[in-house]
């Protein structure tokens, strides 16, 4: 009984871990790049205490099949799915320095927040017509910061508006109000799925969840040899898990240039895939 709360609390601490990392990518709710680590750590920490448990409680045999094993499938292929797509996510967004002050902002308490435009620089340019008629245009801006110091102006180079900017409309800056030194930028709207690349990268990655949750209800007989405790089987797979998660973590946490983090994210997204087929072709070579 003790084997099977452990296996479960491990799942679902598995299935909170990626949903984290991916609410963090998404921007649904800002996370901060530690906050998307530590997630990682406790699922590792409850896959570790269902070991020490399994190993206090083994009797050997073959397992029989129970009737949650396709129950206990789909939750295993949805955490493998999620970790999959989860381990490619940090490449996307700012890298290097840009994702280091990003960090530095959130860290102190500050976001993304509406600021109404102080003055319009120049001449506004028309840079696009929309099917529905309207017009977009590009122009420099200044605007107020509301630092709790007190308001201090900070031009924007090439904001985009629907209709020609005025005094008054709003745009979008990054900043923290307690740490002026830390300065403001522009905000960036769309996140993720503002990039075509990220978007076919989300899409696949869903694509990803739904085939393992669907093929981990099916392989009932496997999933009954995966949940008895086997070196062979769970430590390799447990250890390419961990080296993925540790490959991210160095790109959500030293922040990287654009293409080492994309190498270190590949090379996540291959372990947690490597991983999976581990466990799906041991359970069947028995």
């Amino acid at each position: 009984m003790l084997t099977r709360l452990t296996g479960w609390l491990a799942l679902l601490a598995g299935i909170r871990a990626g949903w984290v990392e991916l609410r963090g990518v998404l921007a649904l709710t800002p996370v901060l790049p530690a906050d998307r680590v530590w997630p990682v750590v406790e699922a590792a920490a409850c896959v570790v205490l269902w070991i020490v448990v399994s190993l206090a409680a083994r009797g050997g045999g073959r397992p029989e099949p129970r009737w949650d094993n396709r129950v206990v499938g789909a939750a295993l292929g949805l955490a493998l799915g999620l970790f999959c797509l989860d381990a490619v996510m940090p490449a996307f967004g700012h890298h290097g320095a840009a994702a280091r002050w990003e960090a530095q902002v959130r860290q102190a308490g500050g976001g993304q927040y509406d600021v109404p435009v102080a003055r319009v620089l120049g001449t506004p340019r028309q840079v696009e017509v929309m099917k529905n008629q309207r017009v977009e245009y590009g122009a420099d801006v200044e605007v107020e910061v509301p630092w709790t110091a007190g308001p201090q102006p900070l031009v924007l180079k090439d904001q985009r508006f629907i209709g020609k900017p005025a005094v008054g409309d709003q745009v979008e800056v990054l900043y923290a109000q307690t740490r002026p030194d830390l300065g403001a930028r522009a905000g960036v709207s769309g996140g993720i799925l503002s990039d075509l690349l990220g978007y076919v990268a989300l899409m696949a990655g869903v694509g990803a969840c739904l085939v393992l949750t669907v093929v981990g209800a099916v392989e009932a007989e496997a999933v009954a040899q995966l949940r008895r405790f086997r070196p062979g089987v769970h430590l390799p797979a447990l250890a390419a898990v961990l080296g993925a998660a540790g490959l991210d973590a160095v790109v959500l946490l030293a922040f990287p240039s654009w293409l080492v983090s994309w190498l270190l994210a590949l090379g996540a997204t291959a372990l947690t895939a490597l991983a999976g087929c581990w466990m799906l072709v041991m359970a069947g070579s028995d």
